[in-house]
């Protein structure tokens, strides 16, 4: 036997092999009614397994759900730091609304992401704490005005603050805020202020501070880039040596910056079209002017421009030229001189001709009140000012007469000297509502203190008011302001140097110093015209051709005064508004945006028509414009500097888990229907 043979019956496979693979397979025929509705078996399957997975995720969603809102889970997000408060605590947000705030960079302006930080912090607060709301541009004002538990409101109050064109009113907002937070019964009382810490905000040497019992929080949402260029300033002036009619258009350009500026383009444009321009160069960090000549033909309003930067609202700068009448104005000169130049008015008189007036200058001869050559011979209600420089003593008719011309609404300014040292009486002090010293000339020297800016007349004394604050006064009539009596300008020894008063219908202003050389160098200081043309505009009520009666600044109420009767008093804002003020006088609130205010008057004969001489011009402080900013404070009182996003809070999900819950139940029922 040979079993080898045996493999032999693994070959019994092949048969079975092949006639497998030569199974006959029946013919598929094509038949059209079955194929329907195989297809849409196969269609209706497909749906149904799609819905059968779509109602198992959303079930299993839901019971995953559920378990996660017990486990009241957390995010850790970023936030401002050091504003976890823990205990039960009351927060008054300062949102610093101020035009530095406009400024631009590569995540929007300040103000955005102020806004951003203090709706972040207003979303961590709990339910036992409480907050209140301030801006502060000036006048800070508090938007929620005691502190309060409903988040919604403040929340809203954040959402819609807006920022505009105003100066930073630091201590105004720290004020108000301490005023809020005083009555808190809280564990933690806390200020927070969202500010760009530029350093024009507070007074020089001085910073954000906290009252007593209260921290201080400063979220710092300024950047480090202190480059900015601006408009500061823009004065116009008559301009005889370029012609008739012509006017003088000088703007400050100012470079804040650390880099030279070269050719840079200033435009100027009337009635909104450009007329001329021309090329500056502004070192860094230094300002240089720019003047352009232009003879008015109809719209007296200009403006100045320079390319726009990260800070376009200082890039422009708005003046509305008075070419109307010239002012009637008397200059008495009390100790004339044979040399010009070391008579008593000759600065006073070149200041006014440097602003295109033509005062009328006549010598004092009290004595004579019908002196051919004398001020007899000008009878005081021909002028709309009278300026007394150095003059004796008047006689009792004359001062009478003064004293009627001031009541019915005159002007009156008095300058002192030796003959009006000796002119000092108390029916003349009367007349300026001071009271003369029984010596009342003193021996200097004497320094001026920092200036009352609440009036014009004070504001040209300012730092930068081109060197008067620091004028040295060797003279100066010692005099008491009675009640009622402004001071807009002190001795450093707190002894008036300018008073203003009212009369009537009228204005009479005191200088304790002359304006000659005779008692000090006041008169010659650069900014002697500056002071001139204020004294002008305080005593007309008027504008001598340039800006300073007619502009103000956003934030500041305006009191609108037309001459005669009138019906109704309609004011333009720069975007179009008419707001209605009814009759007159009123006093206009709503002057924010930088631009022209038409005043619009109706009259007992005829329709609405533009007085201009009650129209308007809005420019934001210039101090504005300067990026510097604050050094880091330091002490107890002077709370946390922090930056945004420097820290991580705890977000829970609970609340958004919850919220989703019925959105799952509705969709597993819809989908357990179908």
């Amino acid at each position: 036997m040979s079993p080898l043979f045996l493999v032999g019956l693994v070959a019994t496979a092949i048969p079975l092999v092949l006639h497998l693979l030569r199974r006959r397979q029946a013919p598929v025929v094509a038949f059209g009614p079955i194929e329907l509705l195989l297809r849409a078996e196969r269609r209706v399957r497909r749906r149904v397994r799609l819905r059968d997975l779509a109602l198992l995720g959303v079930r299993i969603a839901l019971v995953a759900l559920l378990a996660l809102a017990g486990a009241r889970p957390y995010l850790r997000v970023p936030t401002v730091a050091g504003l976890a408060a823990g205990a039960p605590s009351s927060l008054v947000l300062v949102l610093d609304d101020s035009m530095s705030m406009q400024a631009k960079g590569a995540r929007g302006s300040a103000f955005e992401r102020a806004r951003a930080a203090a709706l972040e912090v207003v979303s961590s607060m709990g339910s036992d704490d409480n907050a209140a709301v301030v801006l502060a541009g000036r006048p800070a004002r508090a938007v929620v005005g005691a502190l309060s538990f409903d988040r919604g409101m403040v929340r809203d109050a954040v959402a819609g603050a807006r920022v505009g064109w105003r100066a930073t009113d630091a201590d105004g907002a720290m004020a108000i805020a301490g005023r809020l937070i005083a009555p808190s019964a809280q564990p933690l009382r806390r200020i927070v202020v969202f500010s760009d810490m530029a350093a024009h905000g507070v007074a020089p040497g001085a910073g954000w501070k906290a009252p007593e019992g209260a921290e201080l929080r400063v979220v710092d949402v300024g950047t480090e880039d202190l480059s900015n260029v601006a408009v500061t300033q823009i004065v116009s002036r008559l301009a005889p040596e370029a012609g008739d009619g012509v006017f003088a258009i000088q703007a400050s350009i100012r470079n804040f910056g650390p880099r030279a500026l070269s050719e840079a383009v200033v435009t100027l444009e009337v009635g909104g079209h450009a007329v001329a321009r021309g090329f500056v160069d502004v070192p860094a960090r230094a300002t240089r002017q720019k003047t352009f000549f232009h003879a008015f033909d109809g719209d007296p309003r200009a403006d100045v421009r320079i390319a726009r930067d990260e800070l376009a609202a200082d890039d422009v700068r708005f003046v509305q030229v008075d070419v109307a009448r010239p002012r009637r104005l008397l200059v008495v000169d009390g100790d004339p001189r044979p040399a010009r130049y070391d008579d008593e008015v000759f600065y006073l008189v070149r200041a006014m001709e440097a602003l295109g007036l033509a005062p009328t200058v006549t010598d004092a001869e009290w004595e004579d009140p019908g002196h051919a050559d004398g001020a007899g011979s000008n009878r005081f209600t021909d002028f709309e000012a009278v300026l007394l420089a150095n003059v004796p003593a008047p006689s009792a008719d004359r001062l009478e007469e003064l004293r009627s011309y001031v009541r019915r609404g005159g002007g009156l300014f008095f300058a002192a000297g030796d003959n009006a040292a000796r002119a000092a009486s108390r029916n003349l002090g009367e007349l300026f509502g001071v009271t003369f010293s029984e010596a009342p000339v003193e021996e200097g020297p004497f320094r001026l203190a920092r200036p009352d800016r609440s009036l014009p007349i004070g504001d040209a004394f300012s730092p930068s008011g081109s060197g008067l604050i620091s004028a040295r006064i060797d003279r100066r009539l010692r005099v008491r302001a009675r009640q009622g009596t402004q001071v807009p300008l002190h001795f450093e020894d707190g002894s008036p140097a300018l008073t203003a008063s009212r009369a009537g219908a009228g204005r009479a202003v005191l200088l304790a110093t002359s304006i000659d050389r005779d008692w000090g160098d006041l008169p010659i200081r650069p900014g002697f015209v500056v002071l001139a043309r204020a004294l002008v505009d305080h005593l007309t009520g008027e504008r001598t051709g340039s800006a300073s009666r007619r502009e103000i600044l956003p934030g500041q109420p305006r009191v609108i005064q037309p001459t005669g009767a009138v019906r109704k008093i309609v004011v333009e804002t720069p975007r179009g508004a008419s707001i209605d003020l009814g009759a007159g006088p009123a006093t206009f609130r709503g002057a924010e945006e930088p631009g022209f205010y038409r005043v619009l008057v109706e009259r007992a004969h005829g329709g609405l028509a533009e007085d201009t001489q009650s129209s308007f011009v809005v420019n934001p402080d210039p101090s504005e414009s300067d990026p510097a900013r604050l050094d880091r404070p330091g002490g107890s009182r002077s709370g946390g500097w922090l930056t945004l996003a420097s820290g991580l809070r705890k977000l829970p999900l609970t609340p958004y888990i919850l919220a989703t819950l019925p959105l799952l139940v509705a969709l597993e029922t819809f989908l357990r229907r179908r």
